[in-house]
């Protein structure tokens, strides 16, 4: 009995395993791109220069960029790649007139998309916040990156404190949903609200305003986006 126990249980986790992996194939890749592209920008030989070592990390994650948008079956994760990839050809005459040599660029671009794909996948609360959080620390180094510009540093720096409140607001949001309904996941929120819809609505619904709050200014929409 307990080795058709322990049979049943690596039948049930490979099961487990080979749908994470259909579902989140174009997640995978982008992760193991960017641990990639960033063994091959340390190793990349120093007889070149450090502007074709950038140019050569750029091609690599358009090409990237392209093939995340072959293996995607999703409307908006397809739309979040063609935006992507028209944000870096067109940032190339930006890094060209400003004579700006950094291959991270290019890096922290594909880690911003792979945490806007875990934003969509996202099924509770938990996985959302780890979507945001990987997202906007990318953002955060982006408005870092040029080190001699104090402009840079201080939008970093502010962007930094206020995505922080922001995130600050957005666990309390989620402890008084968690509070309210003791559920997390999305699935099971909406049957909560559905059956439940008179009791603890008071709570709910300051709860899902932070929350609504912190994703919308770590999205930069309106009316966060000053």
């Amino acid at each position: 009995t307990n080795a058709k126990r322990s049979k049943k249980r690596r039948m049930h986790y490979s099961i487990l395993i080979s749908q994470l992996a259909q579902t989140m194939l174009s997640e995978l890749f982008l992760l193991c791109s960017v641990l990639f592209l960033s063994v091959f920008a340390v190793f990349y030989p120093s007889s070149l220069s450090k502007r074709a070592r950038m140019y050569v990390v750029g091609f690599f994650s358009l090409q990237i960029l392209l093939i995340a948008l072959c293996l995607q079956g999703d409307f908006v994760k397809c739309f979040i790649v063609i935006l992507s990839i028209c944000c870096v050809l067109i940032s190339l005459d930006y890094l060209r007139d400003e004579r700006f040599v950094v291959f991270e660029y290019f890096v922290l671009v594909l880690l911003v998309v792979l945490g806007l794909f875990f934003l969509v996948s996202a099924t509770d609360f938990i996985w959302l916040y780890l979507a945001l959080e990987l997202q906007s620390l990318s953002i955060y180094v982006l408005a870092t990156i040029q080190r001699r510009s104090a402009y840079s540093s201080e939008a970093g720096l502010k962007y930094f404190i206020l995505g922080s409140f922001a995130s600050c607001l957005f666990l309390f949001g989620v402890s008084l949903v968690y509070g309210a309904s003791g559920v997390i996941g999305f699935e099971e929120l909406a049957r909560f609200t559905a059956v439940n819809s008179s009791s603890s609505s008071l709570l709910l619904l300051f709860g899902f305003i932070l929350v609504c709050s912190a994703i919308f200014f770590k999205l930069g929409a309106f009316p966060y986006h000053w």
